[in-house]
Parts: structure tokens; sequence; C-alpha cells
């Protein structure tokens, strides 16, 4: 996928969650068409961040590192990291929930 981003001052291509491009700590929600801001009066680069999948599937990679439930089994809880292929359970296809980023 494509990175989407925007300079200080230029209309948001996306609704949503923009970091900083380098500090990730800083970060802004915009609604689209919006200017992004400014950071402390200075003009900075924007980076938008595709919103995370609650759920996912078997066989896909693990959209962001966190703890994971299974649905089809709720008393399976694991740990993946970001681009890991989430696995099935017993050999079955399953739906992977995210309970907490890390």
């Amino acid at each position: 996928m494509a990175v989407i981003g925007g300079d200080s001052g230029q209309p948001a291509a996306r609704a949503g969650l923009w970091w900083m491009r380098d500090d990730h700590e800083v970060r802004c929600r915009v609604q689209a068409l919006q200017p992004l801001p400014a950071h402390e009066g200075e003009a900075v680069t924007w980076v938008w961040q595709e919103p995370v999948p609650f759920s996912t599937p078997t066989d896909t990679p693990c959209p962001t590192a966190g703890r994971w439930r299974c649905e089809d089994e709720r008393r399976v809880e694991r740990t993946f990291a970001e681009g890991e292929t989430l696995p099935p359970l017993d050999g079955r296809a399953v739906v992977w929930r995210l309970l907490q980023a890390i």
C-alpha cells in the first residue's frame, strides 16, 4: 500500500489519525480535506495511519502487534507480531480479535 502523507496546511487526503513523520508520538485527528496542522508553530509532514481491523481471519498477516483472542474459542489468547501470519487453531480456520495493541 502506498504511503499517504501531506504537509502542514495541505488538505488531508483521508479522514482519521495522522502521525508526524519524524516523531510518531505526535498525532492529530482530522477530517478529509481539513488542512493538516502545524506542530509547535512549525510546518511538518504528516503520514495517515490506516485503521487497524479489530478482527482478522486465519492465514492473513497480523495488522498490528498485540494480544489477540480467538473468536471461535474465546479462552485462547495469543500475542502476535505485526506481519506474523495469524494461525489456524487445532487445524481449522478461525477469526482473531485484537484485545490490546502493543
